[in-house]
């Protein structure tokens, strides 16, 4: 029936200790468990970047104020920036080789 329905299996996410978390725990385990079911099956650092500047640009403006909205855009460049600057030094280390 699960070839029929075309499913697929994702690994485990394991929870230990809920009740426990404090609320940025809650919410770094909401943010991951998100990404399992929304993201590319790519665990790279790099499909996880796409995911974040993705959520990020989906945000609705009007729900920050202009200076929250300023550091999320400039956090958004910070990633970009540094998305090329890695690509960069794979760029070279390959030339290296």
């Amino acid at each position: 029936m699960a070839v029929k329905t075309e499913m697929v299996y994702l690994k485990p996410l394991l929870i230990f200790q809920f009740a426990y978390m404090t609320h940025e725990q809650k919410m770094k385990l909401y943010i991951d468990y998100q990404q399992v079911l929304t993201r590319e099956k790519d665990a790279s650092l790099e499909t996880r970047e796409k995911w974040l500047l993705e959520q990020l640009e989906q945000l609705d403006g009007k729900a920050f104020q202009p200076n929250e909205e300023t550091t999320l855009s400039n956090a958004m460049e910070q990633i970009k920036t540094n998305r090329t600057t890695i690509d960069e030094l794979k760029m070279i280390l390959e030339q290296i080789r």
